[in-house]
């Protein structure tokens, strides 16, 4: 018995020692929560860093700090001397630094501006070159999308070119136009099957069930066809921006 009564008080102690143990792993956190929070708390205040983090959003936030710093300088006592300055001086230049780096990050698509805007259904491989992210390569693929179409309805059009991704069209967006007087329109009950094939919203299936439905002397549009079941409706409804 005397045996067993030791063993148990041996358990009590080591589970009594495990809980302070426990307690003063927790209160040492809590801690050092604490003073990560204060350090925080006392960089912001002390070392502007909530100034440099708003001047690298724009360069013009990165002018209004530097202004702002040269300002409070110029109203401190002159017996601060060279050290006020170098401290103005000193943050200024990491304003400065930061707007640069911030700028810098930006994707390698950033849009370039070009000296006009590029007219998609006027424009030759030179002109879609001059773009920013558009090569040789790109601009022929532009090209022969816009034969197979017959013309561009609208600029977003871009992204069905095969290369052409979201980032490098974001890029060129603003820098390309479709004029509507320049949408070349044709008519299902006359095209020829020749280019209903090669466009890429029929297709040879479609085109050979528009020929057919010809016959039936019917005015062929695109959501007959959709209701037919030979085109999609995403296929309609962009066929709709050509048709008369």
């Amino acid at each position: 018995m005397k045996g067993r009564e030791e063993k148990r008080e041996e358990e009590r102690a080591g589970n009594e020692r495990l809980a302070l143990l426990r307690a003063r792993g927790i209160m040492a956190l809590v801690a050092l929560l604490f003073l990560f929070q204060a350090g925080l708390f006392i960089y912001n205040k002390f070392f502007d860093g909530v100034s440099v983090a708003a001047a690298a959003e724009s360069p013009a936030a990165a002018r209004r700090v530097a202004a702002r710093g040269n300002g409070a300088s110029a109203g401190k006592d002159s017996s601060a001397g060279y050290g006020s300055s170098a401290t103005t001086s000193q943050s200024a230049a990491k304003v400065q630094s930061a707007a640069k780096g911030q700028s810098a990050a930006k994707g390698k698509y950033s849009a370039r501006r070009v000296p006009r805007l590029v007219n998609l259904n006027r424009a030759d491989s030179a002109e879609l070159v001059a773009l920013y992210g558009v090569g040789a390569y790109t601009a022929k693929r532009i090209l022969n999308y816009r034969e197979r179409l017959g013309s561009f309805a609208y600029v977003e059009q871009l992204l069905e070119v095969k290369g052409m991704d979201s980032a490098r069209f974001a890029a060129i967006e603003q820098d390309v136009v479709v004029r509507e007087e320049e949408i070349k329109r044709f008519s299902l009950d006359t095209v020829s099957e020749a280019f209903m094939r090669r466009n890429p919203y029929i297709g040879a299936y479609a085109a050979q069930g528009i020929v057919i439905m010809r016959s039936l002397g019917v005015h062929i549009t695109p959501m007959m066809l959709y209701k037919e079941k030979i085109l999609s409706l995403e296929r309609a409804r962009k066929l709709m921006f050509y048709c008369k």
